[in-house]
């Protein structure tokens, strides 16, 4: 995926021999039914993106996201606990050490209450970092770094 113009194009990937493509600024993997409950919100889930946001507005950075993002180095995978056990997913690649990982290094998780009052912008990821609300196994530096820049993101 990428953005132009505030306009986002899908593009199907293909492997090419011989001239490798230049690698992505950031790498995002996840399942088609996570993918979906972004757009559309379900019982299980609460309401991922706002209806002030579009999906253009969530993958595209301003100047100061870019440099902070240009600075992170790794893979990181966000689970959120939603209700009747449900789990949403995303896997995050970031600068050249990211893709080529085997598995993401870090890993955040969330529990939905926690979600919803970071979504509400009640409290913001470092707090509730601090406050022991969100769990993170493994590289704790790299955590931290990312949800910094989500709270630049979200005001927070």
């Amino acid at each position: 995926m990428r953005i132009f113009d505030g306009v986002l194009f899908v593009d199907r990937s293909q492997a090419t021999i011989g001239v490798r493509r230049e690698d992505p600024d950031v790498w995002i993997r996840q399942s088609a039914a996570d993918f979906l409950a972004v757009i559309f919100p379900s019982d299980d889930l609460f309401e991922l993106l706002p209806p002030s946001i579009d999906v253009v507005d969530l993958l595209g950075a301003e100047s100061q996201e870019l440099e902070l993002l240009q600075k992170l180095e790794g893979r990181i995978r966000f689970e959120l606990e939603g209700k009747r056990r449900r789990r949403w997913c995303v896997d995050v690649a970031l600068g050249r050490s990211g893709m080529m990982a085997g598995r993401p290094r870090t890993t955040v998780i969330i529990d939905a209450a926690t979600c919803e009052k970071l979504a509400a912008r009640t409290v913001n990821p470092l707090q509730a970092l601090l406050a022991g609300r969100l769990r993170v196994d493994g590289d704790k530096a790299l955590a931290m770094q990312v949800l910094m820049l989500v709270a630049t993101r979200t005001g927070g």
